[in-house]
């Protein structure tokens, strides 16, 4: 009984090490308009230590590629794995080489540590549309704090924190330049005003994503003019595709049945618009409350994706222990939450519910 306590402490304690400042920061899995083989993988070290990652894996979920990595990355800085050649990238020198080619239909990359702790995982999705890139234009998923932006590529650089083109249909951002005409009596005069320019938006509203039913899903939408300005002032209009459609650019929405649905998003300010689409698979959570024990309370991800407990409860009796937001489970991993900090202790079951209160089993 020990060893495993003590497996699943380990487990969540390490990532939260030094190691745990290393993620992958942008995936090129597309290539470039001059080469399509022209992929690469971008490591970015936030933290200020440096770090040895020798010994350290990246590793598709499809099987190709498979990557040992090699060095020591010094704080701040990215670490380029180039396919085939270190020089694949004009005017840019890759730091390691590797073989193998990343599909263009999706796959999830796991970097691991030499003794194979997950130090990071990305879950492209299906055409990778959980965290981005454009085939058409080469531009690449870039990961920007939590969520990700599809940008120009930034190979060993910053990445960008917005896209570099709007996404999806844009409305009321066509500029013009000509001189507006009234007419008078049948005949066709200048108006006198001078020329003009139709006002842009522009509306960031994060990757697709994948949520469990009955769960509270956070969706934050940013809005900015051709200037960079942004406007948080806009209006904001969410149709969620089940019916249901919000105001707001910071709000939550919950599905009650599985399904794939398309998210509607449409701002305004004043005589112009922007709209944008996302796509949310509302999958049943494969999770259960595992063992209780003396110990604590163990809670199971039996799926095959990272799942978010923010704001979950575990209930006994007449207590409930709210996890804190950013709590997670790792793929077909258990972890165990003790008495002493969850205060659950005592006699009955433990019953586990999502956010909006709906135990999980019913």
């Amino acid at each position: 009984m020990w060893s495993r306590v003590l497996f699943v402490w380990v487990l969540i304690i390490a990532p939260l090490g030094v190691s745990a400042s290393v993620v992958i920061s942008e995936v090129a899995w597309m290539g470039s308009s001059d080469n399509a083989n022209a992929e690469w993988i971008e490591l970015h070290n936030q933290g200020s230590d440096s770090i040895v990652i020798t010994g350290w894996k990246i590793v598709s979920s499809t099987g190709s590629p498979t990557i040992t990595l090699n060095g020591t990355m010094a704080p701040g800085s990215y670490y380029l794995l180039t396919r085939t050649s270190t020089s694949i990238i004009p005017g840019v020198t890759g730091d390691q080489a590797y073989t193998g080619a990343l599909s263009n239909s999706g796959a999830t990359i796991t970097l691991t540590d030499a003794l194979g702790g997950v130090i990071d995982e990305v879950v492209g999705g299906t055409n990778w549309t959980a965290i981005g890139g454009n085939n058409t234009t080469k531009e690449t998923p870039q990961r920007n704090g939590n969520t990700w932006v599809t940008a120009v590529a930034t190979p060993k650089a910053e990445n960008r924190s917005a896209p570099s083109e709007p996404q999806g249909e844009v409305l009321g951002a066509e500029t013009g330049t000509s001189t507006p005409e009234v007419t008078v009596g049948g005949s066709s005069v200048t108006s006198g005003v001078g020329t003009y320019a139709l006002p842009k938006l522009y509306l960031v509203i994060g990757p697709n994503r994948i949520v469990s039913t009955h769960a509270k899903t956070p969706f934050r939408a940013f809005v900015f003019d051709e200037k960079g300005k942004e406007k948080s002032h806009a209006e904001v209009h969410w149709s969620f595709g089940d019916g249901i459609r919000k105001r707001g650019d910071d709000i939550e929405h919950t599905y009650h049945a599985p399904g794939t649905y398309l998210v509607m998003v449409r701002a305004k300010l004043n005589h112009a618009t922007a709209v944008r689409m996302l796509t949310v698979l509302v999958k049943d959570a494969e999770v259960r409350v595992g063992r209780v024990d003396d110990i604590g309370v163990e809670i199971v991800n039996e799926g095959d994706g990272i799942l978010d407990l923010s704001g979950w409860q575990l209930k006994r009796g007449d207590e409930t222990f709210h996890l804190p937001q950013d709590t997670a489970l790792l793929p077909n991993m258990s972890v165990l939450f003790p008495h002493e900090v969850t205060g659950l202790g005592g006699e009955g079951e433990v019953s586990l519910h999502v956010a909006s209160g709906k135990e999980i089993g019913l």
